[in-house]
């Protein structure tokens, strides 16, 4: 399959958006020459496990580690007196997210990494699992390829393990109490909040991961009219309870700002990939969570601080018949050289704010080059 890659001055629209998204300090200053492979990850990745842990669709772990995931990931993790644990190479192209081993890879599971027990690592039937599992024994499942006749589609409560050696819990994991709601529960007049002392006290390690505090007034806004209540639905409800799962956040027209970070849990970032807000709701005396999740990419910043902008590329690949576009054909070649020339000012008067690098782009994405690489992978179609 060939690539196709814009040439200079046949897109504007293309060159505003690289130039905000590299989020460069350059007053007049040149980008090295860079590589970009010829992998486009976002045509192989997808939300369910095809057995692709050492390598996926010819795409292998070192792939991933240079092209997807932050400099300095590691590549295996040693826990002593427990074992090795290798990058999951699939889970890293589908979720953007570092993470070791498989589901049976957990403390307490006498069984292999494939294999894992109920009572070390729960599951729950999801139509946006990301595992397929037949129990062959009950309470013990089997990891098998998508689609296999009798096979279930599951969301385990922990996909692996994280680079520190805990347990990583996959953010649509739903939490467990939502059952005696139905959708209609959802009311502002239902709505309790965090700082309540019967949500505290039962709920304590969720209310404990909130993020709000550390927001300033104008992050607040912008996560809200970005994520929350933005005209592209973000986050939908992943539950058991068939009242609740897949409705979106959206849907609850009463929700205010105000409302999602005084009384509820924010917890993920968008440098993480994903975002959780977490509501809580009373009904014949008791308190239960609901929890919306979705995949988020980071905010572009402030287009009025882009004072100016040129960008050109060049390469040695050969030019579509009408000059419009590079092609590239990676039966031919493994990589290929793009130079790209990018000169503007950027004025970025919030990097000193904390958190702001965790939900907008900035100058240290650029410094990875890790942007740049994405969207010139990207195929034009």
């Amino acid at each position: 399959m060939k690539r196709i890659f814009k040439s200079k001055g046949k897109n504007k629209s293309l060159a505003l958006f690289l130039v905000l998204v590299f989020v460069f300090e350059l007053t007049v200053q040149f980008l090295p020459v860079i590589r970009a492979y010829a992998i486009d990850y976002s045509a192989v990745a997808n939300n369910y496990y095809e057995m692709g842990f050492d390598s996926y669709n010819g795409i292998t772990r070192d792939d991933v580690l240079r092209d997807v995931l932050p400099q300095g990931t590691k590549k295996y993790i040693d826990i002593p007196g427990y074992g090795t644990f290798y990058l999951n190479t699939e889970y890293a192209i589908d979720y953007r997210k570092a993470v070791y081993g498989l589901p049976g890879s957990v403390p307490g599971n006498p069984y292999g990494a494939t294999k894992v027990s109920y009572s070390a690592n729960p599951w729950k039937p999801s139509s946006v699992g990301y595992w397929w599992i037949k129990e062959y024994t009950p309470g013990v499942a089997t990891i098998v390829p998508p689609h296999t006749s009798g096979a279930t589609r599951v969301i385990f409560q922990y996909d692996g393990l994280r680079a520190d050696g805990k347990p990583y819990q996959n953010p649509y994991w739903s939490v467990n109490g939502d059952e005696i709601l139905s959708w209609s529960d959802l009311t502002s007049s239902n709505l309790a909040s965090k700082t309540d002392t019967d949500v505290r006290a039962k709920y304590s390690s969720l209310v404990a991961q909130d993020r709000s505090a550390g927001l300033s007034a104008s992050m607040k806004t912008a996560i809200f009219n970005t994520y929350i209540k933005s005209p592209n639905w973000f986050l939908a409800a992943i539950s058991s309870n068939k009242s609740i799962d897949g409705r979106y956040i959206n849907e609850l027209s009463w929700l205010t700002e105000n409302l999602v970070f005084s009384k509820g849990v924010v917890i993920g970032t968008a440098k993480e990939g994903y975002l959780q807000v977490i509501l809580f709701f009373r009904k014949n005396g008791q308190v239960a969570p609901v929890k919306f999740t979705g995949a988020i990419n980071k905010m572009l910043p402030d287009q009025s601080k882009v004072q100016s902008y040129s960008i050109s590329y060049s390469s040695s690949l050969p030019k579509t018949s009408d000059g419009s576009a590079f092609v590239f054909d990676p039966a031919k070649n493994s990589t290929a050289d793009v130079r790209l020339t990018i000169k503007g000012v950027f004025y970025d008067t919030e990097q000193g704010i904390a958190d702001y690098d965790k939900w907008y782009f900035v100058r240290n994405d650029v410094l990875q080059h890790r942007t740049i690489q994405k969207v010139m992978t990207r195929p034009q179609q």
